[in-house]
């Protein structure tokens, strides 16, 4: 993305990202499950780690019921993010600068993609967290590839179970988010708001076709985007959630682990 693009995404992405009117509202409002449970568990005196963190949009909600939240992220994936709340540590998943049984509560939200060795980033995980601590992570799997060349893996829920329970945890919750439908219009979605950051670039060519393309992309994908959310939001309130989940095509993954 452009800095513009960028920063117009973000204002977005802050204001509607849960909503219909967003592109990605099917992942985001399954990734905002990890949140829920997060603040459920958290308590006044607890420490939280946020592996990972991103620009943190949750932290507002979180960080007023626990002692401490601090944010860790990548020198360089870091970089990629501007946020209002810089993170306190810049350091590697897969070497923590914390002692062993430092926190309450750990965060990997959507960040285990990012990993040259994701099993060494959750025995780290294991290790800084105190014993009975949590850590609440979500991994996509049918979504498309981002952040290149940062984006490495997709992950299998025998995979992520096998990872959290070799790293020690006594008790691995992996819940698949998102049946084939949910899953394919999240990636129609993305990939229309991709075509249109494309020929955003290739307009400022001197070339008319893909101005006219671009017009066209405008004046679609909003709607489009709008039916398939919408057709999303109303099958969730018709499907019991227990009937809401498949194996075989889920977008996202949500992980549960308590050391």
């Amino acid at each position: 993305m452009t800095g513009r693009i960028k920063s117009g995404w973000v204002w977005y992405t802050k204001r509607l990202g849960r909503t219909i009117l967003h592109p990605q509202y099917i992942t985001n409002s399954y990734q905002y499950e990890a949140i829920i449970e997060a603040k459920r568990r958290s308590r006044k005196t607890m420490r939280l780690v946020d592996i990972g963190c991103g620009r943190m949009p949750y932290r507002g909600e979180i960080e007023p019921l626990i002692a401490e939240y601090i944010g860790v992220d990548h020198p360089d994936i870091s970089k990629l993010y501007k946020s209002e709340h810089p993170p306190e540590v810049l350091a590697d998943a897969h070497n923590l600068p914390f002692k062993n049984n430092s926190f309450d509560i750990t965060l990997m939200l959507q960040m285990i993609e990012y990993l040259s060795d994701p099993q060494k980033a959750i025995r780290e995980a294991f290790r800084v967290l105190k014993k009975r601590g949590t850590v609440i992570a979500t991994v996509p799997f049918l979504y498309a590839i981002h952040d290149i060349p940062y984006d490495r893996g997709r992950y299998t829920k025998s995979m992520l179970s096998d990872w959290f329970t070799s790293a020690g945890f006594f008790r691995v919750s992996l819940v698949s988010q998102g049946i084939f439908i949910e899953s394919w219009f999240q990636m129609l979605n993305v990939w229309l708001f991709k075509m249109i950051e494309r020929f955003v670039l290739q307009s400022k060519k001197d070339v008319i076709i893909p101005k006219l393309i671009l017009i066209f992309l405008i004046l679609m994908t909003p709607p489009i985007i709008i039916v398939t959310n919408s057709v999303v939001f109303l099958y969730r309130q018709l499907v019991p959630v227990q009937k809401r989940t498949s194996d075989y095509f889920p977008l996202n993954y949500l992980v549960i682990a308590i050391k």
